[in-house]
């Protein structure tokens, strides 16, 4: 009984008081890309903020599911990241396609990632070839659509279906030919939820306190 307190009091803890001190700013730190171009945390996505270093691409409305979001700022080079590399051998190309881009968190973290609507059937044809089919194995397919600028594009809005804990994450390639590179962001995980009996349960990641 005094473990679920102690659990509880964390819970609130990181719930309602550590954003009132500025603590929900999610750590983002050890990103890496196969690619070797280099990728950081971009901050809380917003209109207008470009969010590749080679295109001039930029949202031009923020759907509340990813209002508060932290984005990974990456290359749209990278979406023909495997074309370029044509004489890599097989095993090595399956290997990087599913750890193409891996970074750090400091706690639980909803991902999300939107990627081009102009380029799901082609990945999707190719995905039984050489690329891993992480996306539709590992996330759900929303119906949001996220418009942008630089290029006419309509980003599909994907959410992951399991909460990743604190600490590394994987994400894989998404290559083909002429496309637009996919952007991660991430959201924090805590969030409040109420069962039908009226007790208060507090999310935090994939732990739960019943009071």
């Amino acid at each position: 009984m005094r473990t679920r307190q102690m659990f509880a009091i964390v819970g609130m803890f990181f719930v309602l008081i550590l954003p009132a001190l500025g603590g929900d700013h999610i750590s983002i730190t050890d990103i890496a890309a196969v690619s070797g171009n280099k990728y950081e945390d971009g901050g809380v996505i917003k209109t207008g903020v470009e969010v590749f270093f080679d295109k001039k691409v930029t949202l031009t409305q923020i759907p509340d599911e990813i209002e508060d979001a932290q984005f990974i700022k990456g290359w749209n080079e990278d979406a023909r990241w495997h074309f370029n590399k044509p004489n890599d051998p097989l095993d090595l190309i399956n290997k990087q396609h599913r750890e193409f881009l891996t970074f750090t968190t400091d706690r639980p973290v909803q991902l999300w990632v939107l990627f081009d609507r102009d380029n799901e059937a082609g990945i999707k044809a190719m995905a039984g070839d050489i690329n891993n089919p992480w996306l539709w194995n590992d996330f759900d397919r929303t119906d949001v659509l996220v418009p942008a600028t630089g290029g006419k594009i309509n980003f599909t809005l994907y959410k992951a279906k399991k909460i990743s804990p604190p600490g590394k994450i994987t994400i894989g390639s998404l290559s083909a030919s002429g496309k637009t590179m996919y952007i991660p962001l991430v959201t924090n995980a805590m969030q409040q939820d109420v069962r039908p009996n009226g007790k208060l349960v507090i999310v935090w990641g994939e732990l739960k306190v019943l009071h």
